[in-house]
């Protein structure tokens, strides 16, 4: 009972003090993005379009769903996503330029998990996706940004192994 007591008061304490460490709410809640991408496959570049909705968890994690749709191929990506914010990179990158505000930046790395669907010949196959992005905020508030993403891709139905690349405009509220 008395080690019980003691473990009880340690994660109380632990849990008293953690909460000390918190660091502010985001101050945005949501994130739209839409963008143009490329999606090599059968030989050949496809046009295709990125869409998405974010959800802040914590001011670094964040949750959404994003969808990704090629018609011309008929080929169709549902998926969820997780981002994570790396700002030890921008503070880095600003204490050693003196001429650059890359405060104003926003790397980090992303991931989806989901369906891809071959709406041609009927068929879905579980794909995913993985990289990083660099966003560059172009307002004094951040509510609207710019960025870019590169990420390794397994997409079967039109490429089991490749990278996409898509530039996007995001607004953040």
């Amino acid at each position: 009972m008395k080690k019980f007591l003691i473990l009880t008061l340690f994660v109380i304490l632990a849990l008293a003090l953690g909460s000390f460490a918190q660091t502010a709410p985001p101050t945005h809640t949501f994130t739209l993005t839409l963008s143009p991408i490329s999606l090599p496959g059968n030989n050949k570049t496809v046009a295709g379009t990125e869409a998405g909705t974010m959800f802040n968890i914590t001011p670094n994690n964040t949750f959404g769903m994003v969808t990704v749709q090629a018609p011309a191929q008929a080929f169709q990506y549902y998926a969820g996503r997780y981002e994570r914010s790396l700002p030890f990179l921008a503070n880095a990158l600003n204490n050693v330029s003196p001429n650059m505000n890359f405060l104003k930046f926003q790397f980090g790395l992303i991931g989806s998990l989901g369906v891809t669907r071959i709406t041609s010949v009927d068929r879905q196959h579980f794909g995913y996706t993985g990289g990083g992005y660099v966003n560059y905020s172009i307002d004094q508030g951040g509510h609207y940004s710019l960025g870019a993403e590169i990420q390794y891709a397994r997409f079967p139905g039109l490429a089991m192994n490749t990278w996409t690349v898509s530039l996007d405009p995001a607004v953040h509220f």
